[in-house]
């Protein structure tokens, strides 16, 4: 049990994958990516209240660039993400 922004709450915490997919275009260049996310998420509820607190998310990911003519060339990407979620009080 931990007390965040006043509120008594338990600490989950759990693994997180997934995969980072998309497209666009620069100067006249289809570039694709593709990446695979590996990470950490963690969550803190207040029980009494019934409300989800605060989140956590810390990962990273590794993957390639694909671009397309003229270059015809994937370039590999690797980088860290993290994220906070807090609720807001009226």
């Amino acid at each position: 049990v931990e007390t965040i922004d006043g509120f008594e709450c338990v600490r989950i915490k759990g693994p997180v994958t997934g995969k980072m997919t998309g497209n666009l275009e620069q100067q006249g260049m289809a570039l694709l990516f593709d990446a695979k996310i590996d990470g950490t998420q963690t969550l803190y509820f207040a029980v009494k209240e019934g409300v989800l607190v605060k989140t956590e998310t810390k990962s990273t990911f590794a993957g390639v660039i694909t671009a397309g003519e003229p270059a015809n060339m994937t370039i590999p990407m690797t980088g860290d993400m993290r994220s906070e979620t807090h609720l807001i009080k009226k």
